[in-house]
């Protein structure tokens, strides 16, 4: 936030900046700004694994009944149905996954993401359990975009592939994270990354196991 001068400008290393320059500057930024999405936050309610009632609204929202509530599933459709970096407040709980199925818009089975995307506990711990015993699945798919987690715990994922808590084809972000008691038939028994990078801070992988290679 400069100082404008007059019809030279400010300054530019010593070199005075006109006019027109002003104007490109301008256009550039208006051009960034129109390719910049807000971020949109939504904060959970519920601890059910129930989809979004319209994923197209930017309300997080079952559909009733019984009464709309904002579940992590539904958070999770809305940030992917919407573009730039998303936002969710997830309270203290146990969220158990229990929508037996396969998608890539995380409204069966694990929970895809598409868009750059940050879940962080709040008010205490919150725990996701995949519950791969009964949907056969893992927690979270990064498909696309990044995935950051703080705060969280995963706990009892499965894939019959790779990555038996979270597959990243995306970039991925733990901190102050557990990783607990996951499992792959293949590789990554808790993280599979492809083509991805990770990144973990203060967190725990633990109890982990794979037929194939990297437990963690």
């Amino acid at each position: 936030p400069g100082r404008r001068g007059g019809a030279s400008g400010c300054c530019n290393g010593g070199r005075p900046v006109g006019p027109k320059a002003w104007i490109r500057v301008g256009v550039a930024a208006l051009l960034v700004a129109a390719d910049w999405a807000p971020a949109d936050t939504y904060a959970v309610n519920s601890t059910q694994d129930l989809p979004d009632g319209d994923a197209t609204d930017n309300v997080c929202a079952t559909s009733p009944p019984p009464a709309p509530v904002c579940t992590l599933r539904a958070a999770v459709m809305q940030a992917n149905a919407h573009g730039g970096a998303n936002y969710i407040s997830l309270p203290a709980g146990t969220y158990v996954l229990t929508r037996v199925g396969y998608d890539s818009t995380a409204s069966l089975g694990d929970l895809d993401v598409t868009n750059d995307l940050t879940i962080q506990a709040s008010g205490g711990q919150a725990i996701i359990d995949a519950n791969g015993a009964v949907t056969f699945d893992r927690a979270f798919e990064v498909v696309g975009g990044s995935l950051a987690l703080t705060g969280i715990t995963i706990k009892n994922g499965y894939s019959p592939s790779n990555g038996g808590a979270i597959y990243a084809s995306g970039n991925l972000t733990l901190t102050n994270v557990s990783i607990l008691d996951s499992s792959a038939y293949l590789d990554g028994g808790g993280i599979y990354a492809k083509g991805a990078d990770v990144q973990v801070v203060s967190s725990t992988l633990q109890g982990n196991i794979t037929q194939g290679s990297g437990g963690g």
